[in-house]
Order: structure tokens, then sequence, then C-alpha cells
């Protein structure tokens, strides 16, 4: 992962951190107002050797004597005798050992000044252990000394120089477990975002499709309430914000085969609910919006749900032609499209699959493709082999993935099948793309902008936005279907900048 890769990755899971921080840091928060507070303080001794220093070489020898004697000191602080002392002394209700491990020693180097620390929950508390453990490691070191001669006086002893003062506060740091805590919460949330990452296989990106079946997506789709209507799905004139997605899918299916383009089109998906019905009807009503004849076919001779998209009754179609029951004539029904016609799927047959792949199927399309583009909205190719049947005789295969929901497996899958039946795959539409991250789905799923914003520019150019070159775009209502957008350039008068200086 790049450094733009984690900025990009930073951006599309930026409210995700941000909470995830601000409850580390609350929790921190919390935890640390329920905690004990803790007080520090400190008492100092004097490690004396006995004995009169008439000249400087007895001073520093009695200074050594005293240095290396209080460094030898120092395990007696948190010793079980010294804490039993101060425990006497002080009637703290505690243990010599949870007395142990509230206190502390140090010696400074090159000194025999012995510095003892002591915790307590109140600042009094912590200011008589510390004189009490100070004394105590007095009275011990003192008595270690004399034990061989109790009668005699020690050569070295610690006297207590310093009495401690009240407490200062030391815990908790309200801060500083703040701080920590917002630390360890953008750490938590960058975790789960990278782990999810890493455990994610659903397809979310462009590259995702491209990598795993090789071919290119000619289009994003973006999930609109428009195309999720039950009746009506697909009209040309209220898609919403997914027309253009449409028109582009059908710009590039252009440039699919220049030299060999295709008149038949399977439609399908690798699972059920990933819109590849909504796809097909609403590319066929595209196709005929630019002026082609189009025959759209219901060949989901299972789940038939054309005869919804369109809103038409289909109690006579595919079934019935392929059988020979009427001709095909008879079952083209006409659309709110003047250049498209409907194929409804006809009666669900015992055997969908043979009906598909006979010769009257294979016949029917090829006749039809003649004079007409041909697609049709197949059974999707996981679950049965109806769509791999069409796609070995028709011109090319439209694979349809849905954004977050199809597997990267799945869509591996797919592609594979196709290929094993000699299918030529013209390319994939990824639809139900959220529509605020319909950005991210094309430039890599962290999110340059969002399908809203590239909608709107695209308003406010066909309104008639001043661009660069101070023009200003006028848009004329085409004659009919079919009919390019004219537009017509009205100049725009603009001051030199030679004007603008005499002026």
């Amino acid at each position: 992962m790049t450094l733009l890769d984690f900025v990009r990755l930073t951006r599309a899971h930026l409210l995700s951190l941000v909470f995830l921080t601000l409850v580390g840091g609350a929790v921190a928060y919390g935890l640390t107002l329920r905690m004990p507070e803790v007080y520090l303080a400190d008492a100092s001794g004097y490690v004396r050797v006995a004995g009169t220093q008439t000249s400087t070489g007895d001073s520093l020898a009695a200074n050594s004597l005293g240095g290396s004697k209080a460094d030898s000191y120092l395990p007696l602080v948190t010793s079980r005798a010294v804490a039993e002392r101060a425990i006497a002394a002080t009637g703290i209700e505690a243990t010599p050992a949870e007395v142990a491990g509230r206190v502390g020693a140090s010696v400074a180097a090159n000194s025999v000044v012995l510095k003892v620390t002591a915790t307590g929950p109140t600042p009094e508390e912590s200011r008589r252990l510390a004189d009490a453990v100070i004394t105590a490691t007095a009275a011990e070191a003192n008595a270690i000394e004399v034990a061989a001669d109790p009668s005699a006086k020690p050569i070295v002893s610690i006297v207590p120089i310093e009495s401690a003062l009240p407490g200062g506060k030391i815990a908790p740091n309200p801060r500083r477990n703040g701080l920590v805590g917002l630390v360890v919460g953008l750490g938590v949330g960058y975790g789960m975002v990278f782990l999810r990452r890493q455990l994610d296989t659903r397809l979310r990106t462009v590259a995702d499709v491209e990598e795993l079946t090789g071919a290119s997506v000619l289009g994003v789709v973006p999930q609109t309430k428009e195309l999720g209507a039950v009746r009506g799905r697909g009209r040309v004139g209220e898609l919403g914000v997914a027309a253009e997605s449409f028109r582009q899918i059908r710009t590039n299916l252009r440039f699919v085969g220049v030299d060999d383009p295709a008149r038949s089109i399977v439609v399908t998906s690798a699972n059920a609910g990933e819109g590849k019905s909504t796809v097909a009807a609403t590319l066929a009503r595209v196709l005929g919006a630019s002026g082609q004849k189009v025959v759209i076919i219901d060949a989901d001779l299972r789940r038939p749900t054309l005869t919804k998209v369109f809103d038409v009754v289909g109690t006579v179609g595919l079934s019935h032609v392929l059988t020979g029951q009427v001709p095909v004539e008879d079952v083209l029904l006409e659309t709110d499209q003047d250049n498209v016609r409907l194929i409804t799927s006809g009666r669900t047959p015992p055997n969908p699959s043979e009906l598909l792949g006979s010769a009257r199927m294979h016949e029917l399309v090829a006749r039809l493709s003649e004079d007409h583009v041909v697609v049709l909205d197949a059974p999707p190719l996981l679950p049965v082999t109806d769509a791999g049947v069409l796609a070995g005789f028709c011109d090319g295969t439209l694979l349809v993935f849905a954004v977050g929901r199809t597997h990267k497996e799945q869509s591996r899958l797919a592609a594979r099948m196709m290929s094993q039946v000699g299918g030529r795959v013209l390319g994939v539409v990824l639809n139900l793309a959220p529509l605020r991250k319909v950005g991210g789905v094309v430039y890599g799923g962290y999110g340059y902008s969002t399908y809203a914003s590239d909608y709107s520019s695209r308003q406010a150019y066909a309104q008639g936005a001043p661009e660069d070159d101070g023009a200003v775009v006028e848009p004329v209502v085409p004659a009919g279907p079919g009919v390019p957008v004219a537009t017509k350039t009205a100049a725009k008068p603009r001051r030199t900048a030679a004007r603008k200086s005499a002026g």
C-alpha cells in the first residue's frame, strides 16, 4: 500500500476512524475517573560513618564507606522487617507485601543520602508512610550493624535528615490517559479497517473485476430509487442520475467490436438479485432511444420478470414460439419506447435449458438480429446453465455484478464458465453501486468523488454553464429519438488584459 492509498483509505473510513478514536478517548477518560487517587511523598536519611575524620583522607574514606553502605541498604527499604515496623508505627491497614509494593528507594551517584518514596490514597498517609519507612530502615540497619555485639556502637548508621511533606498527586492523570485512549482508539480503528479490507471477499472496485475476469467494465450503475421501482423500471426519461451510466454503457458497446459489432447480446449475472433484468431492459430502451431497432427477449424461462418491468401481460411468449405453437410475429409486443419490441417468456416449460439450446432458438435469434439488436435477459450463470447455452451462439455476453454483493470467487467462476462454453464476454456492468461511493468504485475503493457531484456538473453543463473560453453553451431540444443534442455557442464578450489596463 502506497502513501496515497493510505490517504484514500483514511478518507473512505474517516467517520469510522473518528468515531473509534473518540470512543477510545472517552473510555480512557471514564476509566480514569473511576481510578483511585494516588499521592507520592519522599523522605531522606544520611548514612553516617562513626569516628573522627582528622584529615582529608579520612573524610574520603568515610564517604566511600558510607556510599557503599547506602547502596547495600536499598534492599532493606522493601524488606518485610521494615514493612512490619512501618505498619506498627503508622497503623496502616495493609499487609507487609502491600506496604513493600508502595515504597521505593534510591541513592544518588557518589552520595551517602538514601531517599525513600512512598505512595498512598491521601497526601497525609503517603507522608506518614515515607517517614515511617525511613525511620524503620534506619532502625533495621543499625540493628544489623550491631548484631554481633549488641552493646557496641555501630560504625555505620542511618540518620533521618528530612521529614516528608504531604504527598503530591501522581495518578490518575486524565489528560495523559485521555491521549493514550485516543491513540489506542485510532490504532484499533485502523486495525479494523485493514482487517476488513484483507478479509473482504466481495467486489468493490473496477480494478477487482478486471483483475478477476479479464474483461473491461463498461459502466458503473448507481443504486437509485428510479431503478428500484417494480413497474416501469428503466424508462429513459425517469432514470435520474443513472441515465448517464447507461448511455456510457451504450457508447462503450459500440467500441467493443468496431469491425464485428454485437447484434445479439446475452445479459446475465453470477447470482439472482443482482439487477440483470433491470440492466437488460434499460439498455434496450437506451439503445432504442439512440435510433436502433431493438428486440428484448425474456429468456429467463424459470423466473421471468420483464412483464413487470415493462408492465405488460405476457401469457404468450418465447416458450410458445420455440414449441411451434405461434409465430414470432404474434408475440412481439410494443413497449413505451417506439424502437423497442418485447418477447415475454410465455408459459414456464419443464425443460428450459433444452428449449433455449434448441435449433429453433438459434434460428430465432439469427433471424431477429438481421434487422434488430437482440437483448436476451438470461438466468444467472451459477445456479443454472441457461445463460451458458445462449452465450454459445449469441454474439456476446454482458455480465452484471452487484457492488458489495457479488463475491470475487463468484465473478471468477462466471468468467470461467463463459470461456468454457466459448462465449464472448463483451464486458461487465457493475450494478447497485452506492450513490455516494461510485467514485470509489471507479477509482479504487477509496473515493475521489461522489456520483451526485458528477451528475451536478453534467446538469450545469447541459444548462449552459460557462466554459473556460468564455462561451456559453445553450442546449437545443432534440427533434426526436436518436437525434443527438445540438448546441450553439454564443460568443461572450471578454475584455483583454490591454483593455483592462486601459480602462
